[in-house]
């Protein structure tokens, strides 16, 4: 699913307030492990009570389980929005996928969720045990670094059907 964003500026919280809104209608028809994709290519300029209302308010309802587990990734964000983004993200706890076009990173969260999502962006999809080993951590601390960044929406976990469904897969979502 896209979602573009058609405001060259977002300013007001009213404005994130609409926008989130209306995502969240779409949402409805939304299944667990869809990619949604908000593009923000038209968006020149945001403010932080904006970004708030959108994004920080949508990340907070997706992790309270208000609103289906999809996967989020930004699109089109220029280096004064996603630094607005950021501020916002990190502030509020949360985290989202920034996809520039050349590579994916993580936008909002602390410093062990970026390194362990730019390990995860490097593979792609992935097993727990394969970046344990890589980030030198033991399993249940990646482990509750995974659960993090599949509760925000930055990963995807399926059931490793191979494994029994004794293990999870999980991946970077990419663009719609």
């Amino acid at each position: 699913m896209k979602f573009p964003i058609s405001d060259k500026l977002l300013t007001l919280r009213e404005e994130g307030k609409r926008l989130r809104e209306k995502l969240e209608a779409e949402l409805a028809a939304a299944k667990p492990g869809d990619v949604v994709e908000i593009s923000f290519s038209k968006v020149q300029a945001l403010t932080g009570s904006a970004t708030d209302e959108f994004l920080g308010k949508l990340l907070t309802a997706r992790s309270a389980g208000d609103i289906p587990d999809v996967a989020f990734v930004l699109t089109g964000l220029n280096d004064d929005t996603a630094f607005e983004v950021n501020l916002c993200l990190t502030q509020r706890k949360a985290a989202a996928v920034w996809n520039s076009g050349t590579h994916a990173e993580l936008l909002g969260g602390d410093e062990f969720l970026k390194t362990t999502f730019e390990h995860a962006a490097r593979h792609g999809e992935f097993i727990a045990t394969e970046l344990a080993e890589e980030l030198s951590v033991t399993p249940t601390n990646l482990n509750n670094r995974l659960k993090r960044l599949v509760s925000d929406g930055a990963l995807i976990r399926q059931r490793d059907m191979k494994a029994n469904g004794k293990q999870f897969i999980y991946r970077v979502p990419q663009p719609a």
